[in-house]
């Protein structure tokens, strides 16, 4: 799985979608004009584009623990094993071997 992909499943498991067209209105010389961008909406967050993004799970503790502690308890269960026969050992694995194990166990990881 492609990390764009990763990172967008793991962002909607946390809430965030993905909004194809935001109009943000911009000055011009002929007045006011909308230009249309990319961005992300999370439901306490609001809406955004640039740099409002969600996180990256894939290098940061802070976003993926969270991330899998909102889970239902099956879902925090399949982790563990998918974690127990995958990773190096206890406590020991990277942000990016949670993300794997927690969209593994949510059905959402593409071979």
């Amino acid at each position: 799985m492609k990390t764009e992909q990763q990172i967008k499943a793991l962002a909607e498991l946390d809430g965030w979608k993905e909004v194809e067209d935001i109009e943000i209105p911009t000055k011009s010389f002929n007045g006011s004009k909308a230009n249309l961008v990319h961005g992300w909406s999370h439901p306490t967050k609001g809406i955004g584009y640039g740099d409002y993004n969600p996180p990256n799970y894939l290098t940061s503790y802070d976003a993926i623990i969270p991330l899998i502690q909102k889970q239902q308890s099956p879902v925090k269960a399949d982790v563990w094993v998918w974690l127990q026969n995958n990773a190096p050992g206890i406590y020991a694995e990277t942000p990016a071997q949670l993300c794997e194990a927690l969209l593994r166990a949510t059905g959402k990881w593409i071979e």
